[in-house]
C-alpha cells in the first residue's frame, strides 16, 4: 500500500508496478482501478455542482430580466405597432415609440431589481 501511494502519483513511474511479483501487481491494479473511480466521482460531482450553479444563475438572471431573450420579449411589447400621429412621417426602421410613462416604469422596475440592489450595495462598498 505504502509504494503505492509513493509511485502511483508519479508519471515518470507508472510502470513500477511491473516489477512486482504477480499477485502484488493484481493487488497494484485494483488500487489503481479505486483510485480512478475515486478520482472520476469527484468530477462527476465537481461537473454537478459547476452544472448547478450555471443553472442557479441563468434563472435568476431570467428571473431579473437579464438574459437577451427575455428583453427581446418585452422590447417588443413596448414598442407600439405603426403609430401614424407622429407628424414627422412614417417611422423610420428600428426607431421605437416607446413613451416617457414606459422608461419611467422601466427603470423603476430595473431600480427594484435584486441584481441592481446588490450592484448598489458592491459600490457603495468599495
Amino acid at each position: 500500500m505504502a509504494l503505492f501511494l509513493i509511485f502511483s502519483s508519479s508519471v515518470r513511474e507508472e510502470k513500477v508496478f511491473l516489477r512486482l511479483p504477480p499477485a502484488w501487481r493484481d493487488f497494484w491494479l485494483e488500487l489503481a482501478s479505486r483510485k480512478k473511480e475515486q478520482i472520476d466521482s469527484t468530477d462527476r460531482e465537481a461537473i454537478r455542482d459547476i452544472r448547478d450553479i450555471i443553472r442557479e444563475k441563468r434563472d435568476r438572471e431570467e428571473e431579473d430580466g437579464v438574459v437577451l431573450t427575455t428583453a427581446f420579449k418585452r422590447r417588443g411589447a413596448l414598442i407600439t405597432p405603426n403609430d401614424t400621429s407622429d407628424e414627422s412621417g412614417p417611422e423610420k426602421p428600428g426607431k421605437s415609440t416607446i413613451t416617457p410613462e414606459n422608461l419611467k416604469r422601466i427603470w423603476a422596475d430595473k431600480c427594484q431589481s435584486p441584481a441592481y440592489q446588490m450592484m448598489l450595495v458592491s459600490i457603495l462598498i468599495t
